[in-house]
């Protein structure tokens, strides 16, 4: 009877033991497993985060790309298709034409009044049809057809006032008009370089 006690014993201790030993092995290995804690779902969250607008940042970048060369073309094509043979070579055509056709200063022996007042009166109706043309140009780009038209206007102001003061035959003190020729073609010459350049800039921004 005692033995069967004692046996009995020993193996309820040996159970116990066993038990205790789970025990601190399931304790260790939850010591050793990553936890997750709230942190840990927040980092989770941040690089989904980042990875979505990685992607989406991507995609945009690559269609706006794309958008951008497609403009590009277009622009490329009205410039060399429409606004080059419609607008900017006979607009230069013309400019050439008006400082080989300036009339005489006063105080030169072939100025005649008539003549100066007559092509005040034509190159404005010109200049007109040139500045309606230029309007083309906004459809490229709003600054240059604001630089085109501010060369104009300088254009046409110096020969408005070459004509008006060479009509009332102004002089200087020497005799030599006040508005003489020379000035006046090198002020045509300047701003048509200038909407040439204009252009020409607007055209290497395209490639």
């Amino acid at each position: 009877m005692v033995a069967q006690v004692a046996q009995s014993s020993s193996g309820i201790y040996a159970e116990l033991h066993s038990i205790a030993a789970d025990v601190r092995e399931s304790h260790l290995e939850s010591k050793r497993a990553p936890s997750w804690t709230l942190a840990t779902t927040f980092s989770l969250l941040a690089l989904l985060v980042s990875l979505g607008s990685a992607a989406y940042t991507a995609v945009y970048t690559r269609r706006k790309d794309s958008r951008a060369r497609q403009q590009s073309i277009n622009d490329e094509y009205w410039l060399r298709k429409i606004v080059s043979p419609l607008v900017i070579e006979p607009l230069v055509k013309w400019l050439l034409e008006t400082v080989g056709e300036l009339p005489a200063d006063c105080s030169e022996a072939t100025f005649s009044k008539d003549a100066a007042s007559a092509y005040r009166d034509t190159f404005q109706a010109q200049m007109l049809v040139h500045r309606r043309n230029l309007i083309v140009l906004k459809q490229l780009e709003l600054a240059l057809f604001e630089k085109a038209g501010e060369h104009l206007d300088d254009i046409e102001d110096g020969v408005l006032d070459y004509c008006g003061e060479n009509a009332l035959e102004t002089k200087r003190a020497d005799g030599s008009a006040a508005q003489p020729r020379g000035p006046l073609v090198a002020k045509i010459q300047e701003n048509m370089t200038g909407i040439l350049g204009a252009v020409q800039r607007f055209q290497n921004r395209l490639s």
